[in-house]
């Protein structure tokens, strides 16, 4: 039985806590910050971002909007805040006073593809794979729902919740939750900032026997 934690979320920690990293995706990369971490991991990264501009920090990254399948093209909303930018429009419940400060500075016409066709696209084997780390601003349960061939594949994900939906169409936390457990994932390391009634934070899922906890003690939420 794993206890979930609750705690400030490290990644170095979530990734240490799998009992092997076999290769690892990133979705929403941005400017690939995160890529020196992973490489003390695996040498097997795909860092993939909707701006083509964020090559000029990462050469390799593979610049693709994902989402569910979808016929044709679709808008992408580039934000006055890129990092807030998103396929979904913002719901009116979403309460966060700075993303409502924030503004569309640009729609951009792309054609999203779903995880299963990245993989075929870009020719990578996904049992090469078992980490993923979701940045898709409300997107995350369409992305995991193009997912029908490769989430077998996945020993842990981390991504971004809230416990009221910010983006119209976009999946709430008990929704992901739901999602994830029915295929096999638990939670085991939840955290974040809790702001606005949006209840926004990132949480862990994994397969129970591909987990070790963390050394580093949190308090734990049973």
């Amino acid at each position: 039985m794993i206890h979930m934690i609750h705690c400030e979320l490290d990644l170095n920690m979530v990734l240490s806590s799998l009992k092997d990293v076999r290769g690892i995706i990133h979705v929403g990369a941005g400017d690939s910050s995160e890529l020196p971490i992973y490489r003390n991991y695996t040498n097997n990264i795909a860092m993939v971002d909707a701006f083509e501009e964020n090559r000029e920090h990462n050469p390799d990254l593979i610049v693709e909007l994902i989402f569910n399948h979808m016929q044709g093209k679709t808008s992408f909303n580039v934000m006055s805040d890129t990092k807030c930018s998103s396929i979904l429009d913002r719901s009116r419940f979403n309460t966060n006073k700075y993303e409502q400060s924030l503004f569309i500075v640009e729609s951009r016409t792309m054609t999203p593809i779903t995880m299963d066709e990245l993989f075929f696209k870009y020719r990578l084997d996904p049992s090469h794979y078992n980490f993923l780390n979701l940045d898709v601003e409300g997107a995350e349960g369409q992305v995991l729902a193009g997912m029908k061939n490769t989430l077998k594949f996945f020993d842990g994900i981390l991504l971004e919740c809230s416990d009221i939906s910010r983006y119209q169409l976009g999946a709430s936390y008990k929704q992901l939750k739901g999602y994830l457990t029915s295929n096999g994932f638990v939670e085991a390391i939840s955290g974040g900032i809790y702001h606005d009634h949006v209840g926004w934070h990132e949480s862990f899922f994994v397969r129970p026997d591909r987990y070790t906890p963390p050394k580093k003690v949190c308090e734990k939420v049973v």
